[in-house]
């Protein structure tokens, strides 16, 4: 078992999720399995969609594609494969964010598995039977931009839009 910071460590889920759509300006919010519960959706705009049933490529596709998506209580009954395809296919659908709420406890994935698809630990909930666990991928932040990865620091960074070959 992995050790939490203290920071990490969070009052509540409903405090946790409605600071994080605030926080990052979420307007239309999808979700699997039980659906968030925001006081934040009924002071602002917030459209909440629920996302059972349908595709990766039919949510994005929709009318309104959502900026995230939230998956709770929806992990814990699948098997192990089918839940890291899952995620994987929302993922790569390029929804904005997706955070999972999760008892690893219960879960067929492990902390280990959320990072290998790229999630970050974000944060955890004790709770009398369980301790809850957040993590979140964000496109915007996963894959930060390197000094070195450019045109500019390649090999003959003159000769750059000059030649193709």
């Amino acid at each position: 078992m992995e050790v939490i910071e203290e920071s990490k460590l969070h009052e509540s889920p409903v405090g946790f999720i409605n600071g994080w759509v605030v926080e990052n300006g979420f307007t239309s919010i999808a979700f699997l399995g039980s659906a968030p519960p925001l006081s934040a959706a009924k002071s602002r705009d917030i459209t909440l969609s629920d996302a059972a049933g349908m595709s990766p490529l039919e949510l994005v596709g929709s009318a309104l594609p959502p900026d995230c998506l939230v998956v709770s209580d929806y992990l814990e009954s699948m098997e192990a494969e089918a839940a890291i395809q899952l995620l994987a296919g929302y993922r790569n659908a390029l929804i904005v964010s997706v955070i999972v709420f999760v008892d690893l406890a219960a879960s067929p994935l492990t902390a280990k598995d959320f990072v290998a698809l790229g999630f970050h630990h974000c944060a955890s909930f004790e709770h009398e039977a369980h301790a809850l666990h957040a993590f979140e991928y964000n496109i915007n932040s996963y894959n930060f931009r390197r000094l070195w990865n450019n045109a500019e620091n390649w090999a003959n960074p003159e000769n750059f839009g000059r030649y193709w070959w």
